[in-house]
């Protein structure tokens, strides 16, 4: 695995890549229950569902995964653990963020879109 996760597209991109195409600024590798989506939130194409949302909201936070926020929601108390896991850099600063949710509900909850593709 590449040590930062954009150096990873620019080399697999080989000789034909554009020379000043640099990496991302802003985005993440996301995990979620063994899978796993690139979120890019510089205009770049991105593979995450919701980027735009997820973007939108990282924006608000300064890229502080911690600090999501959703509307007022009510989760049953299934135990029913979620792990998740984001590396990434938001404006050049390397962030890595680890949780584990009671539920899939807890999960959405306090992150929003961020881990639902």
């Amino acid at each position: 695995m590449c040590l930062a996760a954009f150096s990873c597209i620019a080399i697999t991109a080989g000789p034909a890549a554009h020379a000043s195409a640099a990496p991302p600024q802003n985005g993440f590798v996301l995990g979620n229950a063994g899978r796993h989506v690139l979120l890019v939130c510089d205009g770049k194409p991105s593979a995450h569902p919701r980027a735009a949302e997820v973007c939108a909201s990282l924006e608000r936070t300064k890229g502080d995964l911690s600090r999501l926020t959703t509307s007022l929601v009510y989760c049953t108390k299934e135990f029913a653990p979620v792990a998740v896991h984001a590396m990434g850099v938001w404006e050049g600063r390397l962030v890595r963020y680890t949780a584990t949710f009671g539920n899939v509900c807890e999960l959405r909850a306090e992150t929003g879109a961020l881990f639902d593709f």
